[in-house]
């Protein structure tokens, strides 16, 4: 049997306080991706396939986004 309400209460903890300034936009946004890079690893059991989407995703949302956004900044 797993243990659900520890499991709930660390993934809880991890996205209202890793990432505060965020707001909760922000928080659904971690933990969607938290939750789909879980489901990677156990389906691949590959910790370098999480490290490369999670590179992926800091890629679009710190590089990809923002070049796109500021051709309509002027």
């Amino acid at each position: 049997m797993i243990p659900t309400g520890p499991i709930a209460c660390a993934f809880t903890l991890f996205c209202t306080l890793s990432h505060p300034f965020l707001g909760v936009g922000g928080a659904l946004q971690i933990s969607v991706n938290a939750v789909l890079s879980t489901l990677l690893y156990v389906w691949r059991r590959n910790l370098f396939t999480c490290i490369l989407a999670h590179a992926m995703t800091d890629i679009y949302a710190f590089v990809s986004i923002p070049r796109y956004l500021m051709q309509y900044v002027g």
